[in-house]
């Protein structure tokens, strides 16, 4: 008999048995259960371990940079990088960035990577073509996916608490602080160290293209219509009459009268206390619609102050001619190709901003001093304002 069954541990075990049943386990020699148990243990570490090992593998810089060659591209991008190769000695591997060291993370990170193997197979990016056609796709995803871990990768190594603030170059020195107050995250502002950008300003010409196109086949049949670039509004049908105002893109307007490609339009806004030649949005943002020359703003009596701002203002409008081509009916066309110019070009350096975090006059400072740094046009960064401010955080909201 197996001496073990004799202790009141397992006595509870063979009352649910049959006769038949105990006599057999009772047949079983004591050397057995131990070698079946010790085979299951070795068995165990084996798979654990031959899993672990694959995980392993399948972090390795050898097999993310040899394995396929779809990887060829972003392997010499990595090769040429500091991160590879620099002055100090050390190297991060491509799995230091890219892959979780918490287990269930790495796991799921390692789940979701199997659909790799459909693109692999189906030859989504398998030429440089089609990988530069998907670039902007794939860094957006791994943007993405780092601020969601609030680029826990970039943490195993760099520490907020060891930074020396002071030392620090000026752009560094002011952003660092900042972040750690706002809880701006890693990737917000460090992306293109290792991997090319995707063509951000492809993006934005394209964005371009759209909205020219939008704006030729408009028949601006509508009463209601938008300035959609920085025109002039002229006192007559002809460039030659005298221009009585400059008006901005996105600046509402009422149609009057057509006549040979040019609309007689009013401009309904508001005047703010002393300012006789700025007409205002009517909303709650201190948007400017157009800066007018001489008298040219028609101003009305009432008054009324704003609350949240304690400023006077009155109702004001003006009228005038404005070429057809400065003109659209598609408002919406207008502020996509601003959100693309905002979303391509602003990204390259920092956390991109909802336009509702500050106020219309606070984004003219911002764009202001951050001119010098865009590469962007006199129009496009008219636009990319007008959006910023047409949807601003009401002005004196907290």
């Amino acid at each position: 008999m197996c001496p073990t069954i004799r202790h009141g541990a397992w006595k509870g075990a063979w009352r649910g048995l049959t006769g038949s049943e105990i006599i057999m386990l009772k047949n079983i020699p004591t050397k057995s259960v131990v070698t079946i148990l010790a085979i299951g243990v070795l068995v165990g570490f084996a798979i654990v371990g031959s899993f672990d090992a694959f995980v392993d593998y399948t972090s390795s810089n050898e097999f993310c940079g040899t394995t396929c060659h779809e990887m060829d591209t972003v392997t010499q991008e990595y090769m040429e990088s500091p991160l590879y190769k620099n002055n100090h000695g050390f190297r991060v591997g491509c799995a230091d960035c890219h892959v979780p060291k918490p287990l269930f993370a790495k796991l799921w990170r390692k789940a979701k990577a199997t659909k790799e193997l459909y693109h692999k197979v189906m030859g989504s990016i398998d030429t440089p073509e089609k990988f530069e056609a998907k670039r902007l796709i794939l860094a957006r995803s791994e943007w993405q996916r780092l601020r969601e871990s609030d680029s826990r990768e970039c943490r195993n190594c760099h520490f907020y608490e060891a930074m020396t603030i002071e030392t620090q170059p000026n752009t560094a020195r002011f952003w660092h602080p900042m972040a750690m107050d706002e809880g701006y995250t890693c990737i917000d502002c460090h992306k293109g160290f290792v991997h090319r950008l995707p063509d951000l300003a492809g993006e934005i010409q394209k964005a371009a293209e759209h909205f020219e196109a939008v704006l030729a086949a408009d028949a601006l049949s509508e009463d209601r219509l938008y300035i959609a670039r920085a025109a002039a509004l002229y006192s007559g049908v002809s460039t030659e009459d005298g221009t009585i105002a400059e008006l901005e893109p996105g600046t509402p307007l009422t149609v009057l009268e057509r006549r040979d490609g040019w609309f007689k339009v009013r401009i309904q806004g508001r005047q703010y206390q002393t300012d006789n030649h700025t007409l205002y949005d009517i909303g709650e943002r201190m948007v400017v619609l157009a800066r007018a020359q001489g008298g040219s703003i028609q101003i009305g009596e009432n008054v009324t102050r704003n609350d949240a701002t304690g400023l006077d203002w009155r109702p004001a409008r003006m009228e005038g001619w404005v070429s057809r081509n400065n003109v659209t009916s598609q408002i919406a066309s207008l502020w996509d190709y601003g959100k693309a110019i905002y979303q391509n070009e602003c990204v390259r350096c920092h956390v991109l901003f909802s336009p509702s975090d500050f106020w219309a006059t606070e984004w003219k400072n911002k764009l202001h001093n951050m001119r010098r740094k865009a590469g962007l046009s006199a129009g496009q960064t008219e636009i990319l304002l007008k959006y910023l401010q047409h949807h601003a955080k009401p002005q004196g909201m907290i």
